[in-house]
């Protein structure tokens, strides 16, 4: 506790709590006792007792400690010395600890449901979830120890990437796991295992850059150039009509994210003019490429056949990254849209394979064979990701046959399986949640309900690329049918969501 000197009028000395509006008097034989008694009980330094405001502040999105807190700190709280790095590290880990033991205890007490996500990866200064080895055996053992620490006693799916060991520990978890409870799984895990949409879209653009990585290294060579030195800069942005360059005008991408590559080839192919005229005027900018890197001369400058295969590659790329902007969401629920995604992926897929341009219908009929390995309707798709657009009442079961007319056609044998594939699925989970928890007698108008929004609802912002190829997305056509639906006969509760109207998006 600080105190400091202040005189008053009428007073020989007293003594001030910094930061507090209370004064106590205070003669210098009567000690500091009833200063003590009232910092105990004070309100204000309650609310910075623990000091969790600061020591919040303390750890950026990446959970380091932040340089600039302390100056924040002597700003904002001039009167308390700040803490050391080693008492904000001591009182971050007790925070943690706490909220930790919190989260347990809401877990242990309500027995929810959860479904929860896994990655594996290989890093030397991070650690997570030390795991010895990427074996099944070893996935599933770490899975149920992790879900033991934390109570959780019921799942309903666990999202893992497109990998054989992931397969393996799924079998075994579910086989350990039933024993923990009657109400472990959902119709006994038949649709525990899910597999990363995000991660099987990154799978296909990979297979389908693999033939064009010249291409992209020409362009990559090229940027890498301009951002290596700032007198390199200004002589490209003397050759762009478009105003002043900067180091953000030209993105560089990280190798091992499509995404980055092509933000990076779409931002390029917009100042094409510029780096011919680099290529035909200044010389550094080709001795850099003359030399030698890994035992080679270095990859570029693009040519013109070079600017003809990215743009045709990124034709291709805006499909899939637009669906992957919606897919890997992460502050937003996104499960509901993950189906209509692969369905735009796969019509646009399909309507590229009828080009005119051979190469173009040549790519996209390889990478629609891709596509079909991972997603093809009843062998490879676990039914819950149609449940989910079924369980939006935007969609409700109209968005799920639209889907299945655009991928098999309106009379087709595909079209009825996966159809009365789903009211099965359907039907199962309502049964077994009716056995478990019981079934109201009056369904009620829960088109009324359901207008209710949340307040505090989060809507992810997403900046999608424009349209400029003409793909057309599954969401956007299924905006014109909404119009179309009327009430129909109710019946229980399932029937009476599903033949409802379905809301308004917002």
């Amino acid at each position: 506790m600080l105190l400091k000197q202040v005189k008053l009028k009428g007073f020989s000395q007293q003594d001030q709590t910094c930061g507090c509006i209370s004064q106590g008097l205070r003669r210098t034989e009567t000690g500091t006792s009833n200063l003590r008694k009232h910092h105990e009980i004070c309100k204000e330094h309650k609310a910075w007792k623990a000091g969790q405001a600061d020591k919040q502040d303390v750890i950026d999105k990446e959970g380091k400690l932040k340089k600039a807190w302390l100056g924040s700190i002597s700003v904002t709280r001039q009167t308390t010395p700040p803490h050391s790095r080693r008492s904000a590290r001591k009182d971050i880990v007790k925070i943690y600890n706490e909220k930790k033991e919190a989260l347990k205890k809401w877990f242990s007490c309500n027995k929810q449901r959860v479904s929860i996500t896994t990655d594996i990866w290989v890093s030397q200064t991070t650690g997570f979830k030390h795991i010895t080895d990427h074996k099944g055996r070893t996935i599933a053992s770490v899975l149920l120890e992790c879900l033991a620490e934390w109570r959780i006693e019921k799942v309903f799916c666990i999202t893992v990437d497109n990998a054989s060991a992931n397969s393996t520990a799924l079998r075994k978890f579910h086989s350990a796991f039933a024993l923990v409870s009657d109400q472990a799984f959902v119709l006994d895990g038949e649709f525990l295992h899910m597999r990363c949409s995000a991660h099987i879209i990154n799978l296909i653009v990979r297979d389908g850059m693999a033939e064009v990585d010249h291409s992209v290294a020409a362009i990559r060579n090229g940027i890498s150039y301009f951002r290596s030195y700032t007198n390199k800069l200004r002589s490209f942005e003397c050759k762009v009509d478009s105003g002043k360059i900067t180091r953000g005008s030209l993105p560089l991408d990280v190798k091992t994210r499509w995404n980055s590559t092509y933000l990076m080839l779409t931002t390029a192919t917009k100042f094409k003019v510029a780096l011919d005229k680099m290529e035909a005027e200044d010389r550094l900018y080709n001795d850099y490429f003359c030399e030698i890197e890994n035992g080679a001369k270095r990859i570029g400058p693009p040519q013109l056949k070079d600017w003809k295969t990215i743009d045709k590659l990124c034709q291709f790329l805006m499909i899939f990254y637009n669906s992957t902007l919606v897919a890997s969401a992460s502050t937003s629920l996104n499960a509901h849209k993950c189906y209509g995604e692969i369905v735009t992926i796969a019509t646009d897929l399909i309507g590229l394979s009828s080009s005119p341009d051979p190469d173009l219908k040549s790519k996209a009929s390889e990478m629609y064979k891709n596509f079909d390995k991972y997603w093809d309707g009843l062998k490879n798709m676990n039914m819950m990701l149609v449940v989910a657009t079924v369980f939006d009442p935007s969609n409700k079961l109209e968005l799920a046959k639209m889907c299945f007319e655009e991928l098999y056609g309106a009379d087709s044998i595909e079209y009825k399986e996966m159809y009365d594939s789903l009211i099965g699925v359907l039907r199962s989970l309502f049964k077994e949640h009716s056995a478990r928890h019981g079934s109201r007698g009056d369904p009620g108008d829960s088109s009324s309900q359901s207008k209710e929004k949340p307040k505090d609802q989060c809507i992810e912002k997403m900046d999608l690329v424009d349209d400029c190829a003409g793909y057309r997305r599954m969401d956007f056509r299924y905006k014109q049918k909404l119009n179309e639906i009327g009430v129909r006969e109710k019946r229980d509760e399932l029937e009476t969501y599903l033949r409802e109207s379905m809301e308004t998006r917002i």
